[in-house]
């Protein structure tokens, strides 16, 4: 059975990869994922992390994976719109047993990833995949 996207991870897909390629940014394409998926305050992942963070806390960190994602370029060995595909695909069976993919399942995946600005960024605030976790469990329980 194949894992159904949902359409809010599928567009910021589509506009992490149409804005990296406008820009010719060929480096830290997950963190520039990370930083759409923190500008758009109508996903379930944002949602989450509006719980654990203040708003101002939310926009200075997408601007600071940013700057570090800069700062310190590594090339990617793929072009962007190949290396995103195949990303999709990782997440797509990596949290295939949930059945359906999610900007939560994209923000627990890039916490794992100890290489990224976004990972450490997010360290420095104390969000981590356990403490996300913990969150959505809190209000699975409460429902």
């Amino acid at each position: 059975m194949k894992t159904k996207v949902s359409k809010t991870l599928d567009s910021l897909f589509a506009r992490t990869t149409f804005d990296l390629l406008k820009s010719d940014i060929r480096h830290s394409y997950k963190d520039h994922l990370a930083a759409e998926l923190l500008r758009n305050d109508t996903t379930m992942a944002y949602n989450i992390l509006s719980l654990m963070l203040h708003r101002d806390e939310i926009f200075w960190m997408t601007t600071h994976i940013i700057l570090q994602a800069e700062r310190n370029p590594c090339a990617e060995r793929l072009p962007i719109d190949m290396y995103l595909l195949g990303y999709r695909k990782y997440l797509q069976e990596k949290f295939a047993p949930y059945g359906n993919l999610s900007t939560i399942h994209l923000l627990l995946d890039i916490c794992v990833d100890t290489e990224s600005a976004t990972s450490r960024t997010f360290a420095r605030f104390g969000i981590s995949h356990n403490s996300i976790e913990k969150v959505i469990s809190g209000i699975s329980n409460n429902i």
